[in-house]
């Protein structure tokens, strides 16, 4: 008798008894024969279970076969955001792919991305598989770090006397910039001091 032979004989008579209960509890419970010989499997030793093809059920749960959804991908962007989903600084964009079910087999475009120009819009994919299929996920950049330009101040009216303003007045500025356009430019109610020269 090999060694195996002899394990499983020492095992089966010693266990027997439990056993014999563990299937009394499950058929008296209504759980059936299923139960019954889910019992007896998860009271076998896991390398006996194993050498006689008895999968747990946790095994069984993370069985390959049993995937039928695809990798769960999701974004992460390193990045200073401004304005209305525009980016001010140099941009990485990177990603995470997670399948609890089976491994990930291939995935394509899913390594870190840097963005280090002005882009009105870069689209990046990350395509993953597995055994529950392929699944992508997109994210588009706008890159905009260049400060406007033709940056002007106005005043609402013209001064009262020898280039001077002695009533108040409101400074409004003006800029360009052909990216991104000007989100807001400011606009100053003055009304004193009094001053020779100043800065608004």
């Amino acid at each position: 008798m090999s060694y195996f032979e002899r394990t499983i004989v020492r095992w089966v008579r010693r266990a027997l008894p439990a056993l014999f209960v563990l299937q009394i509890f499950a058929l008296g419970s209504g759980g059936g024969l299923n139960s019954a010989f889910a019992a007896v499997r998860n009271a076998m030793p896991t390398p006996l279970a194993s050498a006689l093809g008895m999968k747990s059920s946790s095994t069984a749960a993370a069985d390959p076969a049993s995937d039928t959804t695809p990798p769960v991908i999701s974004p992460s962007i390193d990045g200073v955001q401004g304005l209305e989903g525009w980016y001010t600084s140099n941009v990485t964009v990177s990603w995470t792919v997670t399948d609890p079910d089976s491994d990930v087999t291939s995935t394509s475009g899913c390594d870190p991305s840097p963005v280090t120009a002005d882009t009105a819009g870069t689209e990046f994919t990350c395509t993953a598989t597995s055994t529950g299929g392929t699944s992508e996920n997109k994210v588009t950049i706008k890159r905009d770090a260049t400060v406007p330009t033709e940056v002007a101040v106005s005043a609402d009216r013209a001064p009262d006397a020898g280039g001077f303003y002695n009533h108040p007045f409101t400074a409004t500025w003006t800029g360009s910039d052909a990216l991104s356009g000007i989100a807001s430019c400011t606009v100053t109610p003055y009304s004193g001091p009094d001053t020779s020269a100043g800065e608004l």
